[in-house]
């Protein structure tokens, strides 16, 4: 029987991206540990090591790790090496504390070691949590550092407060230049300062910290350069001349500038052959352009130079002219000179450049100087083994002498060649000079350890320092350090790297941090370890609060420290009543809720920290708190009701009214109930729009912000026959009108109020038109009459009565009086329309008559599956001719009418039927339940809302879920009325609602539903192979996709994605569990790949699912050519290049072949042509000049890039050419560069009676770094019917065992690690026997 504690550390490793994706190894994160205790050995503990693969260059070269753990009390340090990510670490002692490293190695190439894994084999393990650099809670730093630069020399700086600024007195600013002075402000209270007196293009360390009563916080950081001042170019033209024999003459031309920041000349001169030192100045205005340098000695010789001035600094000086001055300097009568003159040695090419390389902070300093006046352009080409990096043109009127080249874009530590050669107008070489050169390495301080000590403890820190030149480094502790500590110094551990341990013992309450700083020539950096110091007894919690949620609830709510999270603490939470009784219950979370608590009863309660073995806090202080009164019902009554409207009324009960009313109601058949709610102090509520015969339930709540309390509910039956009386005559019906066309009248009313409770048994019509009565009788659910045949020229009388057993009502009258042949046109609008415009509004038009007497309209609508009692009638002016109808019903037709009236007579009546639009669902959907649950998915069901209340088609359903200790929702969508919810958690709680929506929105959602999904069980099987796996083409690469094995009960923690040319899972890649989808990039172009994908847990991996699939076609998309931007040419001479066109090369750097036809005719004789180029990107173009040909290859581009072109023809007078049109060309991503191989040639085969010698011919020279091997294949089908891999280095092979007299199809390809090249074929025949 074996236990087994499984043990995560999530460990943070700092990038350094200076490398580039394949020149380094990334450090190994996230270690993991699972130590596993055997009954069988007691004394002996076996610990499972696992961590996260490293990112490395795929090559035949394997990745290892390199794996130490020792013990610090036994000095004791194992090291083994392991192929895969995990390895098992057997035979460790009990109850003893190791400490686990881990670094990669792939060839040469060595990464960091990874943060420490502390693992304690006792029972429980223990364990030190994970480093943290978190802020300081108590005294937050600053935040939003950032420089505003003001000029070369200074800058301003701006800062956001803390987040907890209530107690910062104030802030304090340093900064230093390196290997410079630190200098610091005085307390300031402003969150901005400026810095002045500052060096021009000068890296400054800048920090922020913010003062505090008794402290000052961690320091806000950031380099920052200053900017460099303008360039500020010698004057052209420097001449020095002999005045008489003691003065010089300087002249200069002055720089043509427009910016005005020359404020001046500085002449420096001395006398030849004078040291250094003995040098004088002079300062000329602005405005000059000669100096005289006077009281100089007669027969010496001067050197002479100037350079001009700005406001910040003095720029480059132009090269020394030499000035002798006539006449013989006085010498004594008694000396006598001898001069002797030998002619100087011709200086060699170096000599003449003097070109020098100096380290500069982040590059190098090149320099030179001028070799020759013919000389118009300095060509600089640094290499790297035999690879151009870099090419810069320096054009010597914008230079000086000595000529300065700054460059930072090498990469750091590495060896180069520079080549600086003069090139003349005529691009003839004149002199040449090389030098070699290392870069320096960027100073790093990196420390790494606990950062959290218990008092008397031991730590083991390490400080990682790398850079060149070579740094001093070394560990600073605090003075007063009373414990013992050691210092280990190591030696260049990997490549420029260095390593430096500190081990503390007895670590004393008042600790200071240690200090890790290296320094070189160029930098200067301190890296402070920060580590808090903590007893074993863990503190009081902070911030303790109790709420009452409810009569019968509290909750209780703390602030844990960052040493309770260290400790590993847990929280012990105690509840009292004023009885004496209390519980206490144990909590690892910061909340905690007591349920099932007595109504208004006092409690008090306190909060201990617990550690694991047992040592407790002091409490907290004792909150008291009491719950809520229980709450009285509220009482209904039903005041009255008839077959479509209830009047109701209630009591709240309570002396503090409450802060909402809620109404329920439905029908006895419905399953949910609609809401209307109400303010106090209304009390009374009638529910109106009812159906007939039906029995509905309601009940009142009370909602008293967080409590909720409901009366009983009360049944009303709406079938009122039973309760209309005869036993008197009725009431008059309540409205009667006149519908008239020219054959027909229609007659409708509306039935008595329904208020008087009498029954209605018949309706009688009393017409008279002329001296005719008519009299009709209706039953009582008669609500209109059409009289035919009708002659509307005659005057019509009519009378409504309504009638029962006991009489019958008072008539009311209604005329219709026939219009004159003027009015007749204008008795009725014209144009009714009704278009709505949502689910509860239509707006309704109409055009009005014409008639003088029109005084107003009557608008009268009802829903049209009800009778007239629902009718609504609204009286507007003469001028209204549109109106707009709301608080409608969605997806419901509406019968409209208009009637003017004139005067008092009324006019014809106009009507339409229209329909609102479809609105939300009224009602959440029913029924939600859950089918199924396991420990990553739940299962759901549910029924639609009721179809009354759907308000048309129900489109989709929007379900939302979250964990408890979430606050918003994470929503999925489903088309059927089930739904299963993947990727959750195990063991957690999930709540979850679903709300029904229509094309219009969605309706309300169900009431939350909580479930948890299953915890994992500790099951010893390995996950099976993952489903439903496929592929897919993608330009140079695959992707693939799959589905989690079906079984749910077996835990997976990752998946390993596979892929090969002829072998599969050559490379792999680890995913996360949620992954399921994956694209494989820089994979050779439609060639075949064996990919696959494994599923896997703590207890082994997965079979892997297999699958052959082509990788996509990665052609270059050329945009096609246009033009770009006006040139602004103004030649009307055309002498412009033709057929400009750009092609792009396939190689592992984007090339473009240029190529272009010679104009029909030209300006005089050409020297060749101007090919201009840019990024889409940048302003400025380059040029490259071609003699002659209409060719030219533009090598070394950017790649994923848009660039232009455009050609025209250089002529020898400088006559101005017009260009020719600008063309577009975009570059391939670096995802899609490979390594191409060509065709391999086969050159001869020679035939045997059972043989074939097959020769080709040698691969080029380019290609031969990154070729593997040769395919060869033959058959006599097909030519990969037999397939013989061949090494690089041979030129032929002998294909044995072949039948005579018989013709072979034979095949020869390339192949590397990215796939392989097109295919030669040939056709040969054996010898017959």
């Amino acid at each position: 029987m074996k236990n087994i504690y499984n043990i995560k550390i999530q460990v943070r490793v700092a990038c350094d991206s200076s490398g580039g994706p394949f020149r380094y190894l990334s450090t190994p994160k996230d270690l993991q540990a699972v130590v596993i205790i055997n009954n069988q050995l007691p004394d002996l503990r076996n610990v499972n090591l696992t961590w996260q693969e490293v990112h490395h260059k795929e090559s035949w070269k394997p990745l290892l790790y390199i794996i130490k753990w020792e013990n610090p009390t036994d000095s004791e340090t194992i090291t083994t090496e392991a192929e895969a990510n995990s390895i098992p670490v057997q035979g460790l002692a009990k109850d003893k504390t190791y400490v686990f490293y881990v670094k990669a190695k792939q060839g040469w190439l060595l990464s960091d070691w990874s943060r420490a894994l502390h693992v304690t084999t006792s029972t429980p393990p223990v364990i030190e949590k994970r480093d943290t650099d978190d802020d300081d809670p108590s005294h937050p730093k600053p935040r939003g550092l950032k420089v505003k630069y003001l000029s070369p020399t200074s800058f301003k700086l701006k800062w956001r407060e803390p987040k907890d600024a209530s107690n910062v007195k104030g802030y304090r600013v340093t900064w230093k230049r390196k290997k410079g002075q630190t200098k610091k402000s005085e307390l300031i209270t402003k969150r901005s300062y400026s810095i002045k007196g500052l060096r021009a293009g000068s890296t400054y360390l800048l920090k922020v910290q913010a003062v505090y009563e008794a402290k000052v916080s961690r320091a806000l950081t950031l380099f920052c350069k200053t900017q460099k001042d303008f360039d500020v170019s010698p004057p052209t033209n420097v001449k020095a001349k002999a005045v008489g024999t003691t003065k010089i003459r300087v002249s200069w031309t002055p720089k043509k500038t427009t910016d005005g920041k020359i404020e001046g000349y500085k002449i420096q001169y001395k006398r030849r052959g004078v040291r250094r030192g003995d040098v004088c100045s002079a300062v000329a205005s602005s405005w000059k352009s000669q100096y005289v340098i006077t009281d100089l000695i007669k027969g010496e010789s001067y050197k002479i130079r100037i350079a001009a001035r700005s406001r910040y600094t003095t720029g480059a000086y132009s090269p020394w002219r030499l000035v002798k001055l006539p006449g013989v300097r006085n010498k004594p009568s008694d000396e006598s000179i001898t001069i002797t003159t030998t002619p100087p040695p011709t200086p060699s090419p170096g000599e003449l450049f003097n070109l020098n390389v100096v380290q500069i902070s982040g590059g190098v300093n090149i320099t030179w100087n001028d070799i020759s006046s013919d000389v118009i352009t300095y060509r600089v080409e640094i290499t790297q083994e035999s690879q151009k990096l870099y090419i810069k043109e320096v054009y010597k009127e914008i230079y000086r002498d000595p000529y300065v080249l700054e460059v930072y874009s090498l990469d750091p530590g590495g060896e180069f060649n520079v080549t600086v050669q003069g090139v003349s107008s005529r691009e003839r070489t004149i002199g040449r000079s090389s030098a070699s050169f290392s870069t320096p390495v960027p100073v790093s301080v990196t420390t790494e350890g606990p950062r959290i000590a218990v008092i008397g403890g031991n730590l083991t820190l390490r400080c990682i320092v790398q850079g060149t030149p070579p740094p001093q480094y070394e560990w600073v502790i605090g003075q007063g350090f009373v414990g013992g500590y050691d210092v280990t110094k190591f030696e260049k551990i990997t490549l420029n790297k260095y390593l430096l341990f500190l081990e503390l013992y007895n670590i004393p309450e008042d600790f200071q941090s240690p200090i890790c700083k290296a320094q070189n020539n160029l930098e200067y950096i301190v890296q402070e370890h920060n580590i808090t110091v903590i007893g074993p007894i863990p503190p009081p919690v902070a911030n303790v609060t109790a709420v009452a949620l409810t009569s019968r609830k509290i909750e209780v709510e703390w602030e844990s420290l960052i040493k309770h999270e260290y400790l590993n603490a847990t929280f012990l939470v105690t509840i009292k009543d004023t009885s004496g009784k209390y519980r206490s219950e144990e909590e690892a979370l910061e909340r905690h809720v007591f349920r099932n608590l007595t109504e208004n009863t006092e409690y008090v309660i306190s909060v201990m920290a617990v550690t694991p073995s047992g040592l407790t806090s002091s409490g907290n202080d004792v909150i008291s708190v009491r719950t809520e009164k229980a709450l009285p019902k509220p009482t209904l009554h039903i005041l009255s009701w008839n077959d479509t409207a209830i009047v109701l009324n209630w009591a709240s009960n309570s002396d503090t009214p409450p802060d909402m009313v809620k109404i329920f109601y439905k029908r006895e058949k419905d399953k949910n109930y609609r809401v209307r709610k109400t303010y106090p102090p209304i009390s009374t509520m009638v529910l109106q729009d009812l159906r007939k015969n039906s029995t509905y339930k309601i009940k009142v709540v009370a909602d008293y912000g967080t409590n909720e309390v409901s009366s009983h509910v009360l049944s009303v039956d709406t079938n009122t026959e039973t309760l209309l009386k005869e036993n008197r005559r009725p009431t008059p019906p309540a409205d009667a009108f006149l519908m008239v066309n020219k054959t027909a009248m229609t007659i409708r009313w509306l039935p008595p109020h329904p208020e008087y409770r009498t029954y209605i048994r018949q309706y009688r019509l009393d017409i008279y038109q002329g001296d005719i009565l008519q009299r009709h009788l209706l039953d009582n659910n008669g609500r209109n009459f059409t009289l035919t045949p009708f002659d509307d020229t005659k005057e019509v009388t009519v009378y409504l009565t309504a009638i029962n057993n006991a009489g019958a009502s008072d008539p009311i009258l209604r005329i219709y009086k026939p219009l004159t042949d003027e009015e007749r046109p204008t008795g009725a609008i014209s144009n009714l329309q009704g278009e709505p415009l949502s689910s509860s509004s239509i707006l309704v038009q109409w055009d009005p008559p014409t008639n003088n007497r029109l005084t107003r309209f009557l608008l009268r609508y009802r829903p049209q599956e009800f009778d007239d009692s629902n009718i609504v009638d609204l009286w507007l002016g003469p001028s209204y001719n549109n109106y707009v109808l709301t608080g409608l019903r969605g997806a419901e037709s509406y019968s409209i009418s208009v009637i003017p009236y004139f005067n008092e007579e009324v006019g014809n009546d106009s009507s339409i039927i229209a329909t609102t639009y479809t609105g939300v669902p009224s009602s959440p959907p029913q029924n939600l339940t859950v089918t199924k649950v396991n420990y990553t998915e739940i299962s759901l069901k549910w029924n639609p809302p009721p179809e009354e209340e759907r308000n048309g088609e129900i489109t989709q359903y929007i379900v939302g879920f979250r964990s408890i200790d979430k606050t918003r929702d994470s929503i999925q969508y489903s088309n059927s009325t089930e739904m299963v919810i993947r990727d959750l958690l195990p063991g957690t709680s999930y709540y979850i609602r679903v709300a029904a929506a229509t094309s219009n929105g969605t309706g309300p959602f169900t009431t939350w539903l909580t479930r948890k999904t299953l915890a994992l069980p500790v099951i010893r099987e390995a996950p099976k192979r993952p489903e439903n796996f496929t592929t897919k083409q993608v330009p140079y690469g695959i992707t693939l996709a799959w589905n989690r094995p079906r079984n749910p009960d077996v835990p997976v923690n990752g998946y390993i994605i596979g892929h090969g040319r002829f072998i599969p899972e050559v490379y792999r890649e680890i995913l996360e569990s949620s992954k399921t989808q994956y694209t494989i990039h820089k994979l050779r172009q439609n060639h075949d790949y064996i990919v696959s994908v494994r599923a896997f847990n703590n207890f082994g991996e997965s079979d892997p699912v297999i699958a052959v699939a082509t990788a996509g076609d990665g052609k270059m998309t050329i945009v096609s050519s246009g033009d770009v931007e006006d040139d602004g040419n103004e030649n009307t001479f055309d002498d412009a290049p033709q057929n400009v066109s750009l092609e792009l090369n396939h190689g592992e750097i984007p090339t473009i072949n240029v190529r272009w036809s010679p104009p029909l005719k030209t300006q005089g004789p050409a020297l060749g042509y101007n090919v201009f180029y840019k990024k889409k990107e940048d302003k400025r173009w380059r040029m490259k000049f071609v003699d002659r040909a209409a060719f030219l290859i533009l090598k070394n581009l950017s790649f994923d890039t848009t660039y232009y072109v455009k050609v025209n023809v250089r002529y020898e007078n400088d006559i101005r050419a017009k260009l020719s049109h600008t063309v577009e060309i975009k570059t391939f991503s670096l995802e899609d560069t490979v390594h191409a191989l060509p065709m391999p040639s086969i050159t001869s085969v020679f035939s045997g009676k059972n043989h074939l010698d097959v020769n080709w011919k040698p691969p080029l020279k380019d290609y031969l770094h990154v070729i593997v091997g040769f395919i060869l294949g033959f058959g006599i089908k097909e030519s990969n019917e037999n397939q013989e891999f061949i090494p690089a280095s041979q030129r032929s092979f002998r294909i044995k065992n072949l039948e005579p007299g018989t013709r072979y199809n034979i095949s020869l390809a390339m192949f590397n690690e990215h796939g392989k090249s097109a295919k030669s074929i040939v056709y040969a025949s054996t010898l017959d026997s």
